[in-house]
C-alpha cells in the first residue's frame, strides 16, 4: 500500500495563489481521505473523483495561518541600532499529513510545503533564489532595480530559507568597491535590510556609502553570490512619501512630488425633527437639526517615472495596505498613517519617462457631532 502524489506546490510558493495537491492510494476500496494540517484542530475531509484521485487546495488554510499577522509593517516604526532585522509573518513552513481510509483500515503520508506572503499573476514566474528580494522589480529573481529617496525611511526584504548562526549577509557596492559584512540574520524566513532610518543612513554612517547616482550592489551569503540590486539614489528633496505591501510580500516606497492637489469632502449626517414652539411672527426657525458632518480629506499626487519604475509602482494600486509618512521633509523621524488608494494607473511601454497620478484618501477627519 502506498500514497502516490501526482501534483503539489513546489519551492517557496505564493500563499495567495491556488496551491493544489493531488494524490491517489493503492489501498483497496479507499473511499475518503483526511488532510491534517498543523495549526488546525480538525482535519479536512475530502473524497476521490471517479478515477480515484484526491484533490485538495491549501490556499484557504494557508491564508488563515498568515492572517495572524497584519498587513501593517510591524517592524517599520522601530528605529533599530542595526542595519538588518529578522521578520515574522512573511514565510511559513507547513507540515501536513495525508490519511486515506477504506472501511477497515487507513494509510498515511507526511508532506511539507513552504509558502511566502505573495501572489503571482498569469505569466509570472515563481523564483527559487534563496536570497531574492521581495519586490516585483525583476525578470529573473536575481537582478533587481529599486529607487531610494535619501532622508526617508527605506529598506528592502530578502527571502531567506535556511538560517545558520554562522551565515552572514554581505553587500558590495561595485561603484566604490566597498563591502559591508556586518548584517547577521537571526531566523529563517524574511530578513529586512535597512538602508535609511531618516536620521541616519548607509552614507552618513559610513556603513556602505552610496553616491548620488545609480549604485550597483551585489548581495552575498557568506561569500556566495545571490542577488544583484541596482539602487538608484535620489538626493534629499521634499515630497509625499508612501509605503505599501507589494505583491511579493515585501514593502515598497515612493516619494511623490512636493506639490499636490488637496480635496475635502463633507456630508451631512442624519437630521432630527425639532419643534421650537414658536408662532408665525416670532422669528425664523427650522423644522430639522443636523447631527453633524462627516468629512474626508484626499490628495491627488503626481510623480515622474522611467520604464523600470513604472513596474515598481504598479503594486501600489492593488496593495491591501498603504501608509503615508507624516513628514514631507527628509531627515525627520515621523509617523506612518494608513491611507487608501484609488484611480487608474495607465502607462505605455515606450522607453521614455511618463507621469503617474495617484489619488489617496486620508483617515476620516474628526468632527463635532451628536
Amino acid at each position: 500500500m502506498a500514497i502516490t502524489i501526482n501534483k503539489q506546490p513546489s519551492g517557496v510558493y505564493p500563499a495567495y495563489n491556488d496551491s493544489f495537491i493531488q494524490f491517489e492510494s493503492s489501498l483497496s476500496a479507499n473511499n475518503r481521505a483526511e488532510v491534517i494540517i498543523a495549526g488546525f484542530t480538525d482535519p479536512f475531509t475530502i473524497f476521490p473523483d471517479l478515477d480515484g484521485i484526491y484533490t485538495f487546495n491549501f490556499k484557504e488554510a494557508v491564508k488563515v495561518l498568515f492572517s495572524q499577522y497584519s498587513f501593517k509593517d510591524e517592524h517599520g516604526e522601530a528605529i533599530t541600532t542595526e542595519w538588518g532585522q529578522s521578520l515574522l509573518g512573511h514565510y511559513l513552513s507547513l507540515s501536513s499529513t495525508l490519511k486515506v481510509y477504506n472501511n477497515s483500515t487507513s494509510e498515511t503520508q507526511a508532506v511539507s510545503h513552504n509558502f511566502y506572503r505573495a501572489v503571482k499573476q498569469a505569466g509570472q514566474s515563481n523564483y527559487t533564489n534563496n536570497c531574492q528580494i521581495l519586490n516585483i522589480s525583476t525578470k529573473n529573481g536575481v537582478d533587481y532595480d529599486l529607487t531610494y529617496f535619501e532622508g526617508f525611511p527605506f529598506s528592502f526584504e530578502l527571502q531567506r530559507l535556511v538560517y545558520s548562526p554562522t551565515k552572514r549577509i554581505n553587500v558590495k557596492n561595485l561603484n566604490t568597491g566597498v563591502t559591508c559584512d556586518d548584517i547577521n540574520p537571526q531566523v529563517s524566513g524574511a530578513f529586512k535590510i535597512i538602508v535609511d532610518k531618516a536620521t541616519t543612513n548607509w552614507t552618513t554612517s559610513t556603513f556602505l556609502p552610496l553616491p548620488d547616482l545609480v549604485n550597483r550592489l551585489e548581495i552575498y551569503e557568506d561569500d556566495s553570490f545571490k542577488t544583484n540590486l541596482t539602487l538608484k539614489k535620489v538626493p534629499r528633496k521634499c515630497g509625499i512619501y508612501l509605503k505599501w505591501l507589494n505583491t511579493e510580500g515585501g514593502y515598497s516606497f515612493w516619494l511623490f512630488d512636493q506639490f499636490y492637489r488637496d480635496t475635502l469632502n463633507t456630508q451631512d449626517l442624519q437630521e432630527l425633527a425639532t419643534n421650537h414652539f414658536k408662532n408665525v411672527g416670532e422669528g425664523f426657525f427650522a423644522d430639522t437639526q443636523t447631527m453633524g458632518k462627516a468629512a474626508n480629506e484626499g490628495m491627488r499626487l503626481r510623480t515622474t517615472l522611467d520604464q523600470k519604475e513604472r513596474l515598481h509602482l504598479l503594486s501600489l494600486f492593488t496593495s491591501p495596505y498603504v501608509e503615508m509618512y507624516t513628514s514631507q521633509d527628509p531627515y525627520i523621524v515621523a509617523d506612518w498613517v494608513p491611507v487608501t488608494v484609488s484611480g487608474n494607473y495607465q502607462f505605455d511601454n515606450k522607453p521614455k519617462q511618463s507621469v503617474a497620478v495617484v489619488n489617496i484618501s486620508l483617515p476620516e477627519i474628526k468632527t463635532i457631532t451628536y
